[in-house]
């Protein structure tokens, strides 16, 4: 009875100690220029702003700022929610992951800035939480279908 007890005290014990990490990005700078992409303008405008409107599916990612003559867009985007479950409150804790999604347009070319905010999370040995190497792969897969719709999509009126 007393080894049960002692068990069941270490397996709370272990599930239930967390430990803060933070992960910041302020020093990384994600950008890619595409210089093989065709159309005016306002052609690629109008494809970046439909690619934002399909990527942003929840109501926390906005189009914070768009300038149709400049070909610029700016918006906030969710990249991805940490959930974390304390084991012994049973109580759950999501941490949201924001990036700024800046997009520049010129004739035939195009530039995508993806800069993450800096953000904290709660780690145990339950909830390993997602690190740098998880968002810097998220952007990439961003970044691709912003440059896939570019070079392929027509914008049909």
């Amino acid at each position: 009875m007393k080894k049960l007890l002692l068990i069941s005290i270490v397996a709370i014990i272990a599930t239930s100690c967390y430990t803060t990490k933070s992960v910041t990005f302020s020093d990384d700078e994600f950008v890619k220029v595409y210089d093989d992409v065709s159309g005016t303008q306002d052609q690629l405008y109008l494809k970046s702003n439909e690619w934002l409107i399909g990527i942003f599916k929840n109501a926390k990612s906005v189009v914070q700022h768009s300038d149709k003559d400049e070909g610029v867009i700016l918006g906030k985007y969710l990249l991805t929610t940490i959930p974390f479950v304390d084991m012994l409150t049973g109580t759950s804790n999501y941490t949201d992951v924001f990036a700024t999604i800046d997009i520049r347009l010129k004739d035939n070319k195009a530039r995508l800035a993806i800069q993450p905010y800096d953000y904290s999370y709660l780690e145990n040995s339950m909830n390993k939480g997602y690190n740098k190497e998880g968002i810097i792969n998220e952007m990439e897969a961003i970044a691709e279908d912003f440059h896939s719709t570019l070079k392929e999509k027509n914008v049909d009126f």
